[in-house]
């Protein structure tokens, strides 16, 4: 279990934003940036019994910066951001800036992946690959990587270096309208992975947490320091590669100019899956609901979630926020959560937090906790942390679905359904009758399954609307069990 801090990383920022805003705001506008030492910031942490300098500065996405550096901003681009210089008169430095540090992470969910045998070796299998250097290796020895950046027998792609290490001394450019202008020299860089043959270099940043946005410095550091210091002349290929329920999302980028670092832009993407031989198939998930003994509803409110996608995201952003060293471990709350899958409308991000979060309590595979405020924070279970790492199996995903079938209300409307099986392995839109269908279910047994129907004053069309919940649910959980 990773050892909690007593301050938290947000904590430690408003201490000392508290202490220095006016300075930092004015050296912001007259000069671009402000700079503090490492010194400076571990001096401040301790103090307050909080983490060390490289946990407090770490945000790989924007959704973990400390509120304070969001303070007056209407848009990602008026945030604060951190990047660290290196060695500034022989200290080692960090500069605070409205630098645009970050990118977004777009990439098709839908895309079909291409299925590749699981490597023929001993050491590793689907259900112990858990981590984001065990994914690379799984990637690597089936031939995977070479699949998916045109490595042939001939020409294989290599491991050449991964690891943490210095950049050097580097030079470039923040920003595409107003550039600001970066000195590094000797600053801290990870490199998950680097792939080589005679046509290209691959730099890959992996993430076995979805990202709405990612820290472009993850890649742009290695990126610089490969062509610009070592002067590789060969294209190189910074890619960021999400693993998300067993898909292996490999989404390609290019600097259009490399001495910018907001030059970034996407290029391609490539979706890879490990065939797996034990595929579910539809007449074991109907199995299913005979096999599994239903449980009492939970007195929580009723799912209004309908993403099968969204669903195993927020379980990874719980489990991350309960193993990362950085993390408070008290939870995230719906703002967090709504925040991380990336929802930005104005009063809909925090019900969508909320949809989620109790979409996971209500299947046992979250609490929720009061902390002191009317909202509470969503912590993962033992039977989430369960099924969260064994995700990317069949048996992972069958999981999921009996995690599900153990309510009536979805065993009663699959039952329903079940014999238009067409519903479930098509991913096309439905006829409203099948919605009625459920609404009647709904109707007939809601009084068992603790909520409201319409005898209890629930008009027909909260019946529809809370049936289209139940069948979205159904098919999106049913649909990723049978074709992941």
């Amino acid at each position: 279990m990773v050892k909690r801090l007593r301050t938290s990383k947000q904590d430690v920022w408003d201490s000392f934003f508290k202490a220095h805003r006016d300075t930092i705001m004015a050296d912001i506008d007259k000069k671009g940036m402000y700079t503090v030492t490492a010194q400076e910031l571990s001096n401040v942490s301790h103090a307050l019994t909080g983490p060390d300098v490289r946990i407090l500065t770490k945000f790989d996405r924007s959704s973990q910066l400390p509120d304070v550096f969001k303070v007056g901003a209407s848009s990602l681009s008026e945030y604060i951001n951190i990047l660290p210089l290196g060695s500034v008169d022989n200290n080692y430095t960090y500069a605070l800036g409205h630098f645009n540090a970050y990118s977004p992470l777009t990439y098709d969910k839908t895309q079909k992946p291409v299925f590749v045998p699981f490597p023929d070796v001993q050491t590793i299998r689907p259900d112990t690959i858990n981590s984001e250097n065990t994914y690379i290796d799984a990637a690597f020895t089936s031939g995977m990587i070479d699949q998916a950046f045109q490595g042939t027998d001939k020409d294989p792609l290599m491991p050449v270096m991964h690891g943490r290490m210095g950049t050097e001394s580097m030079s470039f450019y923040v920003g595409k309208d107003k550039k600001i202008p970066i000195r590094v020299d000797k600053a801290q860089m990870e490199i998950d992975a680097t792939f080589e043959n005679r046509n290209s270099v691959v730099v890959i940043e992996a993430k076995a947490v979805p990202e709405v946005d990612f820290l472009v410095r993850q890649l742009y550091y290695p990126y610089y320091v490969i062509k610009m210091n070592r002067g590789v002349t060969k294209p190189i290929i910074p890619t960021f590669l999400i693993l998300l329920g067993g898909s292996y999302y490999f989404v390609k980028y290019e600097f259009s100019d490399p001495k910018n670092y907001s030059s970034i832009h996407k290029i391609e993407q490539k979706t890879f899956r490990f065939d797996d031989k034990t595929k579910i198939t539809y007449d074991e998930v109907v199995a299913l609901v005979s096999e599994i003994q239903p449980v009492e509803e939970p007195k929580v409110p009723f799912p209004q979630a309908d993403s099968y996608v969204q669903c195993i995201s927020t379980l990874a952003f719980l489990f991350e926020e309960n193993t990362d060293e950085g993390a408070s471990g008290a939870g995230l709350s719906a703002s967090d959560i709504a925040a991380s899958l990336g929802v930005d409308k104005k009063g809909y991000d925090k019900r969508q937090g909320h949809y989620y979060g109790d979409l996971l309590v209500y299947l046992g595979l979250a609490q929720i906790a009061k902390d002191g405020t009317e909202s509470g924070l969503y912590s993962i279970s033992q039977e989430g942390k369960s099924i969260y790492q064994i995700l990317s199996t069949s048996e992972g995903r069958k999981r999921m679905v009996e995690r599900l079938f153990q309510h009536v209300p979805f065993r009663e409307a699959f039952n329903t359904l079940k014999d238009r099986e067409q519903i479930f392995t098509d991913a096309g839109r439905l006829s409203g009758d099948i919605y009625e269908q459920v609404a009647t279910v709904i109707e007939r047994t809601g009084s068992i399954w603790n909520t409201k129907t319409k005898s209890f004053g629930v008009s027909d069309s909260t019946l529809i609307r809370r049936s289209q919940t139940v069948v979205a649910l159904l098919r999106s959980f049913i649909y990723a069990a049978i074709h992941d």
